[in-house]
């Protein structure tokens, strides 16, 4: 989901919530392989639009924006933390045709855009478990307690004449066996969009 998924596993560690200790295999670009479950698509998909990318590169329009971005962590338990990131730049390109967005190591397309003169905008929601009882504690190779994703859901938009842009991702983070409360992370970006130097 390349949202510092890190950040909320350190934040964890530092509150002294116990974490179990197993043998577990490390995932490649694990944010891009939970993206890729939450939208069905494989690492072949990604790598087909990454290429799909390189391709137009030379045709696209590209957009670096920047802006800050606020952390907010509630857990089941009634303990709450905020953090700051001061300055995060995301990076974007697109045509009449094709919305890509630089997401971890690939550039994807960002499908069901809704492209108009004035803005970009694009959204999902997953609830009720969207993932089943799919263990996804390989997001982090510093966390081995399992983890299931209870919802999730982000939105972006782009103002295609002020540059203004604002993001926000939702998760709610499950742990059945209950070695840490359940969690939710919500993300928050606003900044502005340009043409990069």
């Amino acid at each position: 989901m390349n949202r510092d998924l890190k950040t909320i596993f350190i934040l964890i560690c530092i509150i002294g919530l116990p974490i179990l200790t197993k043998a577990k295999e490390s995932v490649e670009d694990p944010d891009l392989n939970l993206f890729g479950l939450l939208m069905d698509k494989d690492f072949l998909t990604f790598e087909e639009e990454n290429s799909l990318y390189e391709e137009l590169e030379s045709d696209l329009t590209k957009l670096a924006c920047t802006g800050s971005v606020k952390l907010d962590f509630n857990y089941a338990n009634g303990y709450s933390a905020e953090d700051e990131i001061p300055e995060k730049i995301e990076y974007f390109a697109f045509n009449d045709q094709y919305f890509f967005k630089k997401y971890s190591s690939k550039w994807i397309i960002l499908d069901e855009l809704q492209n108009n003169e004035s803005s970009f905008e694009w959204s999902y929601n997953r609830v009720n478990k969207p993932l089943g009882n799919k263990d996804i504690s390989f997001l982090s190779e510093d966390f081995n307690s399992e983890l299931h994703l209870g919802s999730v859901s982000e939105r972006l938009f782009i103002n295609r004449e002020t540059g203004y842009f604002n993001s926000n991702l939702s998760a709610y983070y499950i742990f059945p066996n209950e070695e840490v409360p359940d969690f939710e992370y919500v993300q928050s970006s606003t900044g502005t969009c340009k043409l990069p130097d």
